[in-house]
């Protein structure tokens, strides 16, 4: 089986409370990606482009044990605080947010990616 790296996208307006944020559900709990990232083996966070005075950023996510996640899910806030929950599973995620070839490449030459 090939690796599962995703390029989750992230954003936090400055002057609304619009975001997009990623949870994840196991069988037994739904957290953030970075609580799963800092508290299990499940996923690891391999790259971010996070700076606090950026308003969007990509996270590169590895996951380690794919039998135990049950959904990824994109949280997104519109300014107007419309919410919207959508969830997927991991061949979803392989369709939609799966890292590109050259992404691979490159987090493989900063030894992020065996």
């Amino acid at each position: 089986m090939t690796e599962r790296v995703y390029k989750l996208d992230y954003h936090k307006a400055k002057m609304t409370s619009a975001e997009t944020t990623w949870f994840i559900k196991t069988d037994k709990e739904i957290r953030s990606v970075m609580w799963f990232n800092i508290h299990t083996n499940i996923i690891n966070i391999l790259e971010s482009t996070y700076d606090t005075k950026k308003t969007h950023w990509i996270e590169y996510v590895k996951v380690n044990e794919p039998d135990k996640i049950k959904y990824f899910i994109r949280v997104r806030v519109s300014n107007k605080e419309n919410i919207v929950f959508t969830y997927y599973t991991l061949e979803m995620m392989d369709k939609y947010y799966k890292a590109n070839k050259e992404e691979i490449e490159i987090l493989k030459k900063k030894g992020e990616v065996e």
